[in-house]
């Protein structure tokens, strides 16, 4: 896992492993959303900081990495997945 202060870092780190999260709602997230929100989300002072695990999960933490709050997890494969990221793909194209 690795920690962040900045969402800026986190969301360039996050991308090269994942484009399409659930949030804790179960809503679908996509990169550009995540993108869009940087301006949004504050970057973390210690020892506060955002968290990125090996398979692209986004969680935050006050202290440790044991007790990290999960805000976005990769989205499971599936029609949806596969759907959102198609959309994705042509909107680059665009």
């Amino acid at each position: 896992m690795k920690r962040y202060q900045s969402f800026k870092d986190l969301v360039k780190d996050a991308s090269q492993l994942c484009l399409v999260w659930r949030d804790v709602q179960g809503k679908p997230v996509t990169v550009l959303e995540l993108i869009d929100s940087m301006d949004k989300n504050a970057d973390l002072q210690p020892p506060q900081a955002y968290m990125l695990s090996e398979e692209g999960a986004i969680g935050a933490t006050d202290r440790w990495e044991y007790a990290v709050t999960w805000i976005l997890v990769p989205m499971e494969d599936g029609e949806e997945k596969d759907a959102i990221l198609q959309k994705l793909e042509t909107y680059l194209k665009s």
